[in-house]
């Protein structure tokens, strides 16, 4: 596609800005009130500008200032938005930089402009909508929750068009929205409410790719509103590796283990009141589902402070 670079003025400042699109495809078994989905877009457009030039700027090392959203087209039927996202650099060096590091990421040293943003754009939306109502579901299993991203994991590692990774994606969008969970929840749920209260469901889209972050009968359960201020930053994991480093057969305290790629240190292990200890002691790895709990540093990385476990996988 053809970015359709422009320049923009906003309180004074000159921006470098283009234009990618993306569809937001509303689907509803009853009509439903436009307050509703003026409600639901706007936090659409609250979540945009929140974490995707974070997002973005993580995944590719580049500089975007700052990311608006317009409505280009609405559609009868189903209701279908053709959303235009707008990303603002401070100057011409910096769009040219970024352009330069999409291409070399997309394969291509096309000197026409041509590069897919589009559906970047639409898969880094969705995952964000994934984990935010991830986020959402916090007291349900952790399976359930891992659901909503494995399925956004495997369209996103099917697409060699744009060749992202899509757990690496789901970990960065984690982190930018680690510290501000609530916020992100809150707006998560606002954008699925129509859908929720209608019987309905939400697809993001471009031209040859269509993906519901939150699969239909799961959007029924998204709890309306959710009270995380005082949840520590955690992140689930299932059927994973997890590599004793200290033990204590007469206890549950004591333990202590590492994760690869994930708890390269050794933290403290907390496990549930009715394991086999002597079991655990005698493997040196075990398969588990677990849940890591983080500190957040200042910087906004994540720090890990303790691995949960769960259950062991062959339970």
């Amino acid at each position: 596609m053809m970015i359709e670079k422009s320049i923009s003025i906003v309180d004074g400042k000159e921006y470098s800005v283009f234009a990618v699109s993306h569809e937001f495809r509303y689907t509803f078994d009853e009509p439903i009130l436009v307050a509703d989905l003026i409600s639901s877009l706007k936090a659409y457009e609250t979540l945009t500008s929140s974490y995707l030039p974070a997002i973005l700027n993580q995944l590719f090392d580049v500089k975007i200032q700052k990311i608006k959203v317009a409505v280009s087209e609405i559609e009868r039927g189903s209701f279908l938005e053709k959303l235009i996202f707008n990303l603002f650099f401070k100057d011409e060096d910096a769009y040219n930089e970024f352009c330069l590091k999409i291409r070399k990421f997309l394969g291509t040293e096309n000197q026409d402009g041509s590069i897919n943003m589009s559906k970047i754009i639409m898969f880094a939306m969705t995952t964000l909508l994934g984990v935010g109502a991830g986020y959402l579901l916090f007291k349900n299993p952790p399976q359930e929750k891992q659901a909503i991203t494995n399925n956004i994991v495997t369209v996103i590692n099917a697409d060699s068009s744009v060749a992202l990774d899509g757990e690496h994606l789901v970990s960065v969008v984690k982190e930018v929205t680690g510290s501000s969970k609530q916020k992100t929840a809150e707006n998560v749920a606002k954008v699925y409410a129509p859908a929720s209260k209608n019987n309905g469901s939400i697809t993001l889209g471009t031209d040859d790719v269509r993906i519901e972050p939150v699969a239909q009968q799961t959007v029924a359960t998204l709890p309306k509103d959710v009270d995380l201020r005082n949840t520590p930053l955690t992140e689930d994991y299932t059927d994973i590796d997890v590599q004793i480093r200290a033990t204590d057969r007469d206890k549950n305290s004591g333990w202590y283990a590492v994760i690869d790629q994930i708890v390269p240190s050794r933290v403290r292990l907390e496990l549930p009141e009715d394991i086999d200890l002597n079991r655990l002691a005698n493997n040196a790895t075990i398969r588990a589902n677990v849940t890591v709990e983080y500190d957040l540093k200042q910087n906004g990385s994540r720090k890990p402070k303790k691995i949960i476990l769960t259950s062991l996988s062959t339970d």
